[in-house]
């Protein structure tokens, strides 16, 4: 009998293990980094206050692990922190594994320059957590990449994917009263910034397809750093992607979540998502009365 529970325990291990290895790198310390702060706090092992994001505390008592803490601050454990959860693994893994490739460097590039976006968000409005702006920021950079893809709404209604962040905001609106989720429109903001340097700009006309978000050069060296031994394939260059960040992405890099938003100015022409479906998306939106974020929970709220 201790023989059999001890293999159901190791049963248990491997498939816990193997669950974790199937989730790209950076989706499952983004994860892992979520469920740990937030536990930690709401389960009271860690008080809040210190993953708040204070600027005060930052600067006057060089508290500087907050805007990484804040980042991965969810706020309560409740039911919509499971949303949020689900929301991260899903949408982060996929848009790490499909738009951007599975190149780590990359897409450890983009969560900075998002992260950058809304640390400036505070400056106009006081956020003290930005877990639920990134992960708006996530699902909806994922949609712009897959504008046309179905997908549905906790089962009830099935909406292209270009609309999810927007439909997750108006539904927490219509159960909420009234109440607006500004968190997360701020992260729908910063995301679609970030999509549209990414990925609409440089294929307007004079660009030539160089992209201004380029992945550091040491970003790129820290995770050959990281990486050494661990695999063949080298982590410099990527399929789809230079080393440098700025090259143009090949077929290969490509996937069935949608157009990477990394080719070339040859290959602009064939992307699933240009700057004309952009517009035609959000006049669409803008025609429905602007439908927002869904769930009826808010992603981020108390």
């Amino acid at each position: 009998m201790a023989d059999q529970g001890g293999g159901r325990g190791a049963v248990g291990e491997t498939s816990v293990s193997s669950f974790l290895a199937d989730i790209p790198p950076v989706t499952r310390y983004l994860l892992l980094g979520t469920l740990a702060v937030t536990c930690g706090s709401g389960l009271g092992v860690v008080s809040p206050s210190v993953f708040v994001l204070d600027w005060q505390a930052v600067f006057g008592r060089f508290q500087v692990w907050r805007p990484f803490f804040t980042l991965l601050h969810q706020q309560k454990l409740n039911f919509n922190f499971i949303l949020k959860i689900m929301y991260l693994y899903q949408y982060s893994k996929q848009l790490e594994m499909g738009a951007f490739g599975g190149n780590t460097a990359d897409y450890v590039a983009a969560l900075m320059y998002i992260s950058v976006g809304l640390m400036l968000t505070t400056a106009v409005m006081p956020f003290m957590v930005l877990g639920p702006a990134l992960i708006a920021a996530i699902v909806h950079i994922w949609g712009r990449h897959n504008p046309t893809l179905p997908v549905s709404l906790y089962g009830f209604v099935s909406i292209p994917a270009g609309y999810l962040s927007f439909a997750l905001v108006g539904l927490f609106f219509v159960i909420n009263g009234g109440a607006i989720d500004w968190i997360s429109i701020a992260g729908i903001i910063v995301g679609h910034a970030y999509f549209f340097m990414d990925s609409i700009y440089p294929t307007l006309p004079g660009r030539g397809g160089a992209r201004p978000l380029k992945t550091p050069a040491w970003v790129v060296s820290a995770v050959e750093r990281l990486n050494a031994g661990a695999d063949a394939a080298p982590r410099g260059a990527p399929p789809g992607r230079s080393a440098g960040g700025g090259g143009a992405t090949s077929a290969a890099g490509r996937s069935s979540f949608g157009s990477s938003g990394r080719d070339s100015a040859a290959t602009g022409a064939s992307r699933g998502f240009s700057t004309a479906g952009l517009r035609s998306s959000m006049a669409a939106a803008a025609a429905s009365g602007g439908r927002s974020w869904g769930s009826g929970r808010r992603l981020g709220s108390d």
